[in-house]
């Protein structure tokens, strides 16, 4: 393998990870990881000597787009984990037990409006009469 052959693999390397980051188990993202170890570490070092300026600076933006597309991932495999660790039949169970309490609770000041407004009736009864 040529320096410019390693160049364009690598690039395309990063664009198929680019593409199908998504899709990745985290077997496939094992394979990836080992492939990504073979060129920014073996082959990299292969041809060190070769790189001009612009080549590193090329070089270095793949480094930073691969461990962006494998972070995401991470952060994906942590929300997924979050969600799955939900207990839904609990959750469930909770949800409809606070539903309860608010339809409770609704009944309970429903009670205590029409008791006030009972109360306020009479009172203004009475004033209506002290004034007449």
């Amino acid at each position: 393998m040529s320096k410019d052959s390693y160049m364009e693999k690598y690039s395309d390397f990063v664009e198929e990870v680019a593409q199908n980051a998504s899709d990745y188990t985290e077997k496939d993202w094992e394979k990836k990881d080992g492939n990504y170890q073979k060129y920014s570490d073996k082959w990299y070092k292969k041809f060190h000597n070769e790189f001009t300026a612009s080549d590193k600076l090329l070089l270095t933006a793949y480094k930073v787009k691969y461990s962006y597309y494998r972070e995401l991932s991470k952060c994906g495999d942590y929300v997924n984990d979050i969600i799955n660790s939900i207990d839904l039949d609990s959750s469930v169970s909770t949800i409809k037990s606070l539903k309860e309490e608010l339809i409770n609770g609704a009944a309970q000041i429903d009670n205590e409006i029409g008791e006030l407004d009972e109360s306020l009736d009479g009172l203004f009864e009475k004033i209506v009469i002290e004034l007449k």
